[in-house]
């Protein structure tokens, strides 16, 4: 009993004790203090702080990012592309996605709404908006250039079928040309100042041309050596003949071998200007009798014997040897003349000594010995390359003569390929400054002669000038594509632009009110300014069979190792 009641009265106080240290151990386990009512408030207004905060830090730095993108004029898209990056942001620092979302589509907001008012604005602002590229722009850019590369590197060639791809957009797409083909031959003008790379571009078309299998006759009055060199590369590694005429020789040109007495008549004084018409018919007339009298002796016409019967005794004593018919008839004119006719033809005998008599006047004598004459017609036929290094800086006079002459003989040329064409590319750089009514005239049958014309001056306004008012239209009318390079004269520019067309565009006005209006207007393709502006290397190409308007083009040059 004693040990019952002991132990039923110390069970109390074990479990007080027991309690206690339950008590004590619970007290022990809990060392947060317990939840007031305002905590959940407390915690979502700390979240609304917070958020907020990254909100408007997010905002400012999408409205500095718009500035800073519109300044280096990049489309309002990259700005969108960034949102990709929020997710992954917010995995490496805690947060920071929401102010990188925030600011990605803060900054596009901003971009696209300037980009539209840029657009709206038109002319200047609306071309540097359309100016802007966007990441799928620049995906397009790197697939096109590389598979330019591609080209370049597997050596596929420069022709898409009867087109010629002679460089690359903004946007790395190839640009091509018309040139030749089973139509015909097609007609270029190349324009450009000093420096703009107009010479590398007549090169490039040229040499492209002789690598695709035409033959070539290039007249050069500045005689500039990377564009010999350019055509002798492409005429070596065609297989081609490559004939070189310059003052220096060793080839013989004989420009009055062929043609008609009319069309040698023409040759000699091609490069002359007469005040009146009637010395013209006249100088005329007296040549022709000269060319009959040389072919009834057998004797090759030459600019030496021309120069020798421009003198009436020479033409006597030439007459002296012919048969009676041709002998009547040419001392029959001789004895018409009279003194004051005798005067004026000695003015045009001394014209053409002037080159008879010069340093390149034995290049020009079929009898000049240990010289390598060639004929033009054949080296054509043979598809040869043919290069004339006039040096027009040393020798400006003679080099627009002679310059005639040669243009007169390729109409000689043309004249015979009638009903058999042969693919041939002519370039005729500087051609304002020699004859250019003599290039006009072969605009007429060169198409039918498979003959394509690349012509090449530095502004279009020199085609504008007195005595040759018509010239420009003449000339443009018969293009197929026009290449600009920077131009100076705004004449020029001027005439380009209309030449590349418009487009249709908003033109948006704003009232005092606020409200707005959008009207349906045109503007022109290609800004007369962007024209002044162009880099080297760079031109406008228009391709004027075709309604696209202008393109502006990074040229290629060399073997396209620029590409």
């Amino acid at each position: 009993m004693r040990k019952a009641a002991r132990a039923g009265a110390s069970s109390p106080c074990r479990r007080v004790r027991l309690e206690g240290s339950e008590v004590m151990s619970r007290s022990d386990s809990f060392s947060e203090p317990e939840a007031t009512p305002v905590a959940p408030v407390e915690r979502l207004l700390h979240t609304v702080a917070t958020t907020s905060a990254r909100v408007v830090l997010g905002l400012a730095a999408g409205l500095l990012i718009a500035r800073l993108m519109r300044r280096v004029r990049l489309h309002w898209s990259w700005a969108a592309a960034a949102l990709f990056a929020a997710p992954l942001a917010d995995a490496v620092m805690r947060a920071s996605g929401t102010v990188l979302g925030v600011g990605a589509l803060s900054a596009a907001a901003w971009g696209r709404r300037w980009h539209r008012e840029d657009i709206d604005a038109g002319r200047d602002l609306r071309e540097l908006a359309a100016a802007e590229r966007s990441p799928l722009d620049v995906l397009r850019s790197l697939l096109h250039l590389g598979a330019l590369r591609w080209r370049v590197r597997t050596r596929s060639g420069w022709f898409a079928g009867d087109e010629l791809i002679i460089g690359r957009d903004e946007a790395n797409r190839l640009i091509a040309i018309p040139m030749g083909g089973a139509a015909g031959g097609t007609h270029a003008l190349v324009l450009g100042a000093t420096g703009s790379g107009k010479t590398i571009t007549e090169a490039w078309i040229a040499a492209r041309a002789i690598e695709r299998g035409m033959g070539a006759v290039v007249i050069d009055p500045k005689g500039d050596r990377a564009l010999r060199e350019a055509m002798a590369g492409a005429a070596r590694a065609s297989a081609k003949a490559f004939i070189e005429w310059s003052p220096e020789g060793p080839c013989v040109y004989n420009p009055y071998a062929r043609g008609s007495d009319t069309e040698i008549a023409d040759k000699a004084l091609s490069g002359e200007r007469f005040t009146e018409p009637h010395y013209l018919r006249q100088a005329q007339r007296y040549l022709g009798h000269v060319v009959r009298a040389l072919r009834a002796a057998r004797l090759e016409v030459s600019l030496g014997r021309l120069v020798e019967a421009l003198d009436p005794d020479g033409l006597e004593r030439l007459a002296r040897t012919l048969p009676g018919p041709q002998a009547d008839a040419a001392h029959a004119y001789l004895d018409a003349l009279t003194a004051r006719q005798r005067v004026d033809l000695a003015g045009v005998r001394d014209r053409m000594a002037i080159i008879a008599e010069s340093d390149l006047g034995q290049w020009l004598d079929p009898a000049t010995a240990s010289a390598r004459p060639f004929d033009l017609l054949e080296a054509v036929r043979a598809r040869a390359v043919v290069y004339f290094d006039l040096d027009c800086d040393s020798r400006p006079l003679l080099t627009q003569m002679l310059g005639a002459a040669i243009v007169q003989d390729l109409q000689t040329t043309v004249a015979a390929l009638q009903g058999r064409p042969t693919s041939t590319l002519a370039l005729i750089d500087e051609f304002s400054a020699l004859s250019v009514e003599q290039v006009v005239r072969l605009f007429g049958r060169a198409r039918s002669a498979g003959l394509s014309l690349v012509l090449g001056t530095q502004e279009l306004a020199d085609l504008r000038m007195p005595a040759r008012e018509r010239a420009l239209e003449q000339v443009i009318g018969n293009l197929t594509v026009l290449i600009a390079h920077r131009q100076v004269l705004p004449e020029s520019c001027a005439l380009i632009a209309g030449l590349a067309g418009t487009r249709g565009a908003w033109r948006t006005s704003r009232h005092s009110g606020g409200r707005t209006t959008r009207t349906r207007t045109t503007e022109p393709n290609l800004g007369a300014e962007r024209l002044m502006g162009l880099a080297p290397g760079v031109a406008a190409v228009t391709v004027l069979t075709r309604s696209a308007g202008a393109r502006i083009v990074r040229i290629f040059s060399g073997a396209g190792a620029d590409a």
